[in-house]
């Protein structure tokens, strides 16, 4: 039960990297922070999902790190968020690399998550009402 909490964790993210793919934002490898990235299995479940590379932040609140980076770089310290990042983004010697078979098969499963997604949406907001009118 609980893997299948983290692969559609993982698939919900995926949906969100593909608006981001939409809208032109590309990334060649993702990063992960938090207390997530205490699970080497939840980390590998992220890489077989998004095919790419997965490397943990070396901090695991990494929310402070970019606001202070957005500080920084409003007040000057850093000529851009981008140079913020160069300079105060670091990561563990550790990077979860996808294997492709797995990748291919979360692939197929994403598709039917999807679906399974749309077709529901009607039930969904059904019991969403339903609750709004108690």
């Amino acid at each position: 039960m609980a893997r299948a909490v983290m692969e559609g964790v993982a698939y919900s993210l995926l949906e969100c990297i593909e608006v981001c793919n939409r809208l032109g934002l590309h990334a060649d490898e993702y990063f992960a922070s938090g207390g997530g990235t205490q699970s080497p299995l939840w980390l590998q479940i992220q890489a077989d999902i998004y095919g790419a590379p997965l490397k943990v932040a070396d901090v695991e609140q990494h929310a402070c790190v970019g606001a202070a980076i957005a500080a920084g770089s409003g007040c000057g310290i850093y000529p851009n968020v981008e140079e913020g990042c160069r300079r105060a983004v670091r990561y563990r010697d550790e990077c979860y690399c996808p294997d492709m078979r797995r990748h291919e098969r979360y692939t197929n499963y994403y598709h039917i998550y999807r679906k399974a997604s749309r077709e529901t949406q009607p039930f969904l907001h059904a019991l969403v009402s339903l609750e709004k009118s108690r």
